[in-house]
Order: structure tokens, then C-alpha cells, then sequence
């Protein structure tokens, strides 16, 4: 079903996509929007995965709304963005994200003297228009609910048919615009188990180095949704094989150069890729501190002359934490490591002889009430079955004693969630709201004699 040249359209018999698969606070959205007389369509990331049968991480919606028109709609809208104005909707256990169609435009803003990026001007758009500023083809795809049509505008069904990642505008040209497009279709690549088309694959080779234009804070938050998502093993060799992890991980690029002398493809075999393919089973998205403790594990057994099994029967804790330490400074040049995240990953590692309960005299409910408890766990059960190592019987031990629920962190952790994802702009602060005292108007304020009575 075409209307116009360049655009696809499938109705419902033609996509598997059904109401059922949409999240219900995104149907809220949605049909507010519709009934308030706008056009309202999921967008980007949202499309693709219901397309191909996954569940999405986000359900994002855009719509003819002006942000002021949104936040009219949505009590519970709080806006974010200093370019062009968002919306997260949040309701109990999910944020919506909504934003106007907007258009590409040759229109710049002078240069950030952080990052050296000249950002377009952005403003309102049409559909087609906001498809043709977006990333990916995959990315650019709109699904209209209430007709239950999937919209494509640039050609991102054929290339999902092909399994390829593909950018809209020239590679070139989009690298140079966001240089955070090229970890982002690494992402892609490896969350989707596709191949990046060949034109958009040798410009990240040429604009590799761009990626230092990026702030620290931004690589880490990309950083961390690169390996979350039970796809960290591919992704950190699609990072070696595109020239990326020189730049991004220059210290696990050193290593692995280091330890296998192999300057083109990473090896099939070595602890790190070890240690990523057991994060990938886990069911659930661990928690930061826990990765950063998964991907520098390799460098503590390094700094200290140790074999992995020999870790946990490892006695000095203080050369531990001096290996820790020694080890995020230097990672930290690279990327932005918070004070939690560091102390977090040295709880974890710290933690790991007394999770071996041979021959020890620990405390284990004590152990388990400890708030680093799941993390130093979770931690513990990836890394020995990654190095081999036989810890059957201490797992169903500590899986008996384990907490139903993590108990709250302390600083030394924090909350590692706040920093990869901020709060939106003008979300309420946690915990209790001191209510000032009402004032008795017409009553003036006592005085020293009515003070002096009113104590005797």
C-alpha cells in the first residue's frame, strides 16, 4: 500500500503487531492524545522490536502536540531537554517519553566548546520529515494504533527483511552530526544478532576517533546500555573489529593486545569474553556496579599475579583494594566513574572470599542483611561459572540464606540507576515534604511577655 513515492505502509493483515503487545500506560497516552484531536504514533525502537515479536525497553511515542500542549494533557508530564522540549509521562512503574515531530534542517548552532558538535536548530516537523532526521531505517519506522498501520518512510522494513543497520542520512554525515551513532549501531547490531550494512560500517572505521568528542558522562551512559541487555559479549567485539574499543575501552583494548597479540579480531577464548557471555544469561538487567566488577575483574587477577580460581581463596583484602582503587583511576580517563559505582564494585570484590564457606566461620545471615549482598552475589555466581570454578554448593547455600529484596544503599553504593538514567527536569525529590506551618492571620506573633507566661 503506497501513497506517495518513497513511502510503505502495512495494514493489519500484513505485520503481527497487536493491541495486546502495547504497553497499557502507552495506550493511556495514546488515546489522550488522539481524543485531544492530535496524531499519535509509537516511534523509533518502540516499532522495531514489536515488529520483529521482542518486547520493546521503552514504549516512545510522537505526536503533532506542541510540548506546551502535552503538558496541558499530562498532570503528570514532566519536561526534559534544553533544545527541544520532551516529555516523560510517568505513571507508577513506567515513564513515557513523548515528543513533537520535528524536521531536519540545515540550520546550526555555534559549535559546544565541550564536545566541538554543532547542533541543528530543530523544529517542528512533519511525520516523514521526523522519519528522515532519525538514526537507523530500523529506527524510523511509526506504528498508528488506531488503524494499526506500520508507517515507513526510509526504508527500514526491507533493511530489517535484510537484517542490516543502516543510517538514513550518508554515514559521513550522521557520524559527524552525533559521534554516539556509531556505539549505537554496535547496539543494534548485537541486540538484533544483525550485520551493519557495509557503507554505514567502514565510516565508524574513518570517524572511530570522533567518539572522544563525546562527554564522558554520555559514553558511560551509553557504555552501560551497550552491555545490560544480554548482548555485552557481541558488542564488545563488534567495538574491537569497528576500531571503537581503542577510544571507548582503551584499557581492555591494551589487554586483549597484550595478552593475545592479535591486532585485527579479538580472541575466541579469554577471560573477559568469558565473563560477558555468562552476564548475557542473566534473566534480569543486573546492576551497574555489578558490570563495571565484571569487565575490570580481569585486571584485579592481572595486578595480582592470581590464576581466577585462586581468587576467592585470596586472603589480603587490602591488596585487593589497592588493585580496585589503582584500576578506576585509570578507568576513569576513559569514562565517567561516579564515587558510588567505585564503591559498590569494591564492596563486590571484597566480598567474594567470604561467599566461599569452606573451612570459614561466617556469619551468613549476618552476610546476607549486608546491603552489597545481591550485587557481591550476582557477581560471585557469574564470574565462577565463567572461570570454571566449582561453587554448586555454596550457591544453594547462600540461595536459602539471600534477602527477598536488596536493603536499601548506603552512600558507599548509592542508587548506580540515577547516574545512567537522570530523574526528569523538575520530578519531585524522594522521601517526606516538610509542610511549613500555617500562619493565624489577624493574630500577631507573641511577644516577650506572652512568651515568659506561656512558660510558666
Amino acid at each position: 500500500m503506497n501513497a506517495s513515492p518513497g513511502l510503505r505502509v502495512l495494514t493489519q493483515t500484513e505485520h503481527s503487531i497487536r493491541d495486546h503487545a502495547v504497553h497499557p500506560d502507552a495506550w493511556k497516552v495514546l488515546r489522550r492524545l488522539h481524543q485531544a484531536g492530535h496524531t499519535a504514533y509509537l516511534v523509533g525502537g518502540t516499532v522495531r522490536d514489536l515488529y520483529l515479536g521482542r518486547v520493546p525497553k521503552d514504549f516512545d511515542v510522537a505526536t503533532t502536540a506542541k510540548p506546551n500542549e502535552i503538558k496541558r494533557l499530562f498532570r503528570n508530564a514532566f519536561m526534559i531537554g534544553r533544545r527541544f522540549r520532551l516529555a516523560h509521562i510517568k505513571f507508577y512503574d513506567s515513564v513515557i517519553e513523548v515528543a513533537t515531530f520535528r524536521q531536519e534542517t540545515d540550520r546550526f548552532e555555534e559549535p559546544s566548546p565541550e564536545t566541538g558538535e554543532a547542533r541543528a536548530i530543530r523544529i517542528y516537523g512533519t511525520p516523514e520529515e521526523d522519519a528522515r532526521r532519525r538514526d537507523f531505517t530500523i529506527n524510523g519506522l511509526f506504528y498508528d494504533p488506531f488503524r494499526a498501520h506500520v508507517i515507513d518512510y526510509v526504508g527500514g522494513l526491507v533493511d530489517m527483511e535484510k537484517r542490516i543497520v543502516r543510517t538514513i542520512a550518508p554515514p559521513d554525515a550522521s557520524y559527524e552530526e552525533d559521534p554516539a551513532r556509531m556505539i549505537r549501531a554496535v547496539r543494534a547490531a548485537a541486540r538484533l544478532g544483525f550485520a551493519i550494512e557495509a557503507d554505514t560500517g567502514e565510516a565508524i572505521i574513518r570517524h572511530r576517533e570522533a567518539i572522544l568528542r563525546c562527554p564522558k558522562a554520555r559514553l558511560l551512559e551509553e557504555l552501560m546500555i551497550l552491555l545490560k541487555y544480554n548482548s555485552a559479549e557481541r558488542s564488545l567485539r563488534l567495538l574491537w573489529n569497528f576500531g571503537l574499543m581503542e577510544y571507548i575501552l582503551p584499557m581492555h583494548h591494551a589487554y586483549l593486545l597484550r595478552r593475545n597479540n592479535l591486532p585485527l579480531h579479538p580472541p575466541n577464548q579469554d577471560v573477559l569474553f568469558d565473563l560477558v557471555s555468562m552476564l548475557d544469561l542473566e534473566s534480569a538487567a543486573p546492576d551497574p556496579s555489578v558490570i563495571f566488577s565484571l569487565i575490570l575483574f580481569p585486571f584485579v587477577l592481572e595486578r595480582l599475579d592470581l590464576a581466577p580460581k585462586l581468587f576467592w581463596s585470596h586472603k589480603s583484602t587490602s591488596a585487593v583494594i589497592t588493585a580496585v582503587e589503582s584500576i578506576f583511576d585509570e578507568f576513569s580517563k576513559s569514562v565517567d566513574i561516579s564515587k558510588r559505582f567505585r564503591g559498590r564494585a569494591l564492596e563486590i570484590l571484597t566480598a567474594q572470599p567470604r561467599l566461599v564457606l569452606r573451612g570459614s566461620n561466617i556469619r551468613p545471615d549476618k552476610l546476607a542483611q549486608k546491603p552489597y549482598f545481591l550485587d557481591s552475589f550476582m557477581f560471585f555466581k557469574i564470574a565462577s561459572r565463567a572461570v570454571d570454578f566449582d561453587t554448586q554448593s555454596d550457591i544453594a547455600f547462600w540461595e536459602k540464606h539471600k534477602p527477598k529484596s536488596q536493603p536499601p544503599r548506603h552512600a558507599a553504593g548509592g542508587d548506580p540507576s540515577a547516574a545512567v538514567r537522570p530523574e526528569p527536569h523538575g520530578a519531585p525529590p524522594p522521601g517526606r515534604r516538610r509542610h511549613r506551618r500555617r500562619r493565624h492571620r489577624g493574630r500577631p506573633p507573641p511577644g516577650p511577655a506572652q512568651n515568659q507566661t506561656a512558660t510558666q
